[in-house]
């Protein structure tokens, strides 16, 4: 949940705050580390929470667009060789 938060918000850091950002179903606030390591090392959430913006606030992560959708919506509109993909993380959204 938290990285498509902070996706946004680096993405408005540097200028680009219009650039969409799309997060699998369901959402979760589970950490692949344990409890220790979320609270001293886990930093998409601190960057989401510290440094919101772009198309995606705190809080409202629901408003990210299904990863699928949003290649459809993009790739249909752009010209041939215009879009750049980027998935970060884990590679579940780009399957």
């Amino acid at each position: 949940m938290y990285s498509c938060l902070a996706a946004s918000a680096i993405l408005s850091h540097y200028g680009h705050a219009d650039v969409p950002v799309g997060a699998r179903r369901p959402l979760s606030e589970e950490s692949f580390f344990d409890g220790w390591y979320f609270e001293l090392g886990e930093f998409a959430s601190k960057i989401a929470r510290h440094w919101s913006g772009g198309t995606l606030a705190w809080g409202q992560a629901e408003d990210a667009w299904d990863p699928t959708m949003l290649y459809r919506k993009t790739l249909a509109g752009a010209e041939d060789g215009s879009v750049t993909i980027v998935s970060l993380g884990f590679l579940h959204n780009a399957s």
